[in-house]
């Protein structure tokens, strides 16, 4: 009876721990839109619920040193605000630190490109973007799916992660209730 008791806690705390895994890893990241973007252009920094006014964020790749985030309460967001990159900034990643009231820091990355990538554009909320029907515009999509890449593979880490701790839960129980029965 014991040793049921210990196997179905030992699935239990696996199961626990694949999903504490995914949140804890990915929560509370700034969102930089668009994700990659040319020297001259502008992102849009998006902190955390959890970021206090004020707030400010800082990155190699900006124009300003501090670029200040306000407040953007109803809209279930955390503080916004928006970032020129300077001119003559050498492609290549950069990290972005919001530091808000009280001391807490986020962090996020985007990416300076060469300039010779066609800028998706903004979105029109209809399925499409503004430049659809530009030479530039057919490639939006595509190249918005290629920009955001880097970004969204945290969710793939997380994935791998989460299953190396199931699949080591999974083989401890199996070696628990077989050392058991010995």
């Amino acid at each position: 009876m014991i040793r049921r008791i210990s196997t179905t806690c030992a699935a239990a705390l696996t199961g626990v721990a694949l999903f504490a895994v995914g949140p804890m890893a990915y929560a509370d990241d700034v969102d930089i839109e668009p994700y990659k973007v040319a020297p001259g252009g502008s992102v849009t920094l998006t902190a955390p619920d959890s970021c206090v006014d004020p707030a400010k964020a800082n990155s190699g790749a900006f124009a300003a040193a501090d670029v200040p985030l306000t407040s953007n309460a109803g809209a279930g967001r955390g503080p916004v605000g928006t970032a020129d990159i300077a001119m003559g900034t050498t492609p290549g990643p950069y990290d972005v630190l919001v530091e808000c009231q009280g001391g807490q820091q986020f962090t996020g990355q985007l990416e300076v490109s060469d300039g010779s990538e066609p800028n998706p554009g903004p979105h029109t909320g209809g399925g499409g973007l503004a430049h659809a029907g530009t030479r530039a515009g057919g490639l939006a999509h595509a190249a918005k799916a290629n920009a955001t890449a880097p970004k969204d593979s945290w969710g793939l880490l997380i994935t791998i992660g989460a299953s190396l701790v199931l699949v080591a839960g999974t083989g401890f129980t199996l070696w628990r209730s077989r050392r058991n029965r010995a």
